[in-house]
């Protein structure tokens, strides 16, 4: 038995599938890493083989995603649900739309006469109302359901996704469709329709939605006093000063008491990796205040150039991949804590002395 796209048996296969799928894989996700004691969402785990098998679970998610993809293409590329030898463009959009309904007589008794004198007549005329054509209905809610794992597996699988998830999943999907069909019209494999564009974005962003309110609620299960915590910061906060500024703050500049300009700037610039900015000599004339940035991160040290003990000072830095990081300090002669757990947001961190009792902690986000 051959199966048909646009079948109803093929509709409700996939509507089936993609429910399963939604609903499985943070489920599955979530028992597997309980099972061997690793925390998924980036905290120490308390296996001591733990580091291990976060990679084998990450590699097993993109494998997971590049089955969908590869299947997903295969449809793409080689459904039979156009027949006919002539490659067929479609490049109008919502042209489908046009002949839900015949403009003739139906919509001026709609306009002029009201619902029920128009319905009556199509009940009597039916040749002059043109429904929806069932496959042309089938073929848009296909293109959305198949494009609901691309918009929910993408922040899965990969936190650059996550870390803004209104723009960056949306746009991907929008993208992979756009040069999906438009490879369909280069080789003239399946159909181009530049509706298709259209039903796989919304059907990404369907896929984006259920991530944030299903998958991040399986796999987050502290979401609820997340959000009671927010709501009530929210109402208390709209009458503060800085809270409708909120979105453009980010603490950048951390501020350091020094000693030795030669030791901080051999630690800081040759070792750590920061790039000197500037220096200016001191308001009391005494050393150099040096300002020190990394990426988005400054640094400002205030040098004395005497010998002093200084109360403990503390340097706090987000990073990404904390293990590479790690292994290339202690290569650069920096040597590092393990990896602990940040008391807050437990997420696995490192820390590291510096010079003038300052403490660095890294923290992977």
């Amino acid at each position: 038995m051959t199966l048909q796209f646009g079948s109803l048996t093929f509709i409700i296969l996939v509507t089936l599938f993609v429910a399963l799928f939604v609903i499985a894989v943070p489920r599955i996700d979530v028992f597997i890493c309980r099972k061997l004691k690793v925390d998924p969402r980036g905290g120490v785990s308390r296996n001591p083989e733990g580091e291990k098998w976060l990679k084998i679970r990450k590699a097993l998610i993109y494998t997971v995603f590049g089955i969908y993809l590869a299947a997903f293409l295969g449809l793409t590329f080689f459904s039979t649900r156009e027949t006919e030898e002539v490659f067929l463009v479609k490049n109008r959009l919502f042209e489908d739309l046009r002949f839900m309904f015949d403009t003739d007589k139906f919509m001026r008794l709609l306009i002029f006469d009201g619902i029920k004198e128009a319905f009556e007549y199509a009940k009597q005329q039916r040749e002059q109302v043109n429904i929806f054509q069932l496959f042309s209905l089938a073929e848009m809610y296909l293109n959305i359901m198949l494009f609901v794992p691309m918009g929910y597996l993408l922040p899965y699988a990969f936190k650059w996704f996550r870390n803004d998830l209104k723009i960056r999943p949306v746009l991907a999907c929008f993208v992979f469709s756009f040069v999906v069909e438009n490879l369909q019209l280069l080789t003239q494999r399946g159909l181009y329709d530049v509706n298709d564009i259209f039903n796989n974005t919304v059907g990404g962003i369907l896929g984006v939605l259920l991530f944030a309110f299903f998958a991040y609620s399986v796999t987050n299960p502290n979401w609820k006093k997340d959000m009671k915590r927010y709501r009530k910061w929210k109402r208390e906060a709209r009458y503060r000063t800085l809270y409708p500024f909120v979105r453009r703050l980010a603490l950048s500049r951390v501020t350091i008491s020094g000693s030795s300009e030669e030791e901080v700037y051999i630690f800081y610039v040759k070792k750590m990796g920061f790039m000197p900015i500037k220096q200016i000599v001191n308001l009391e004339g005494k050393g150099m205040d040096y300002l020190f940035v990394l990426g988005r991160s400054e640094l400002e040290v205030h040098c004395s150039n005497e010998k002093e003990d200084f109360d403990r000072q503390y340097v706090n830095i987000t990073v990404n991949r904390l293990g590479p990081i790690k292994k290339r300090l202690e290569r650069h002669g920096i040597q590092t804590s393990d990896i602990i757990q940040d008391p807050y947001h437990h997420l696995r961190s490192i820390n590291f002395e510096a010079p003038d009792n300052v403490l660095i902690t890294l923290i992977e986000k």
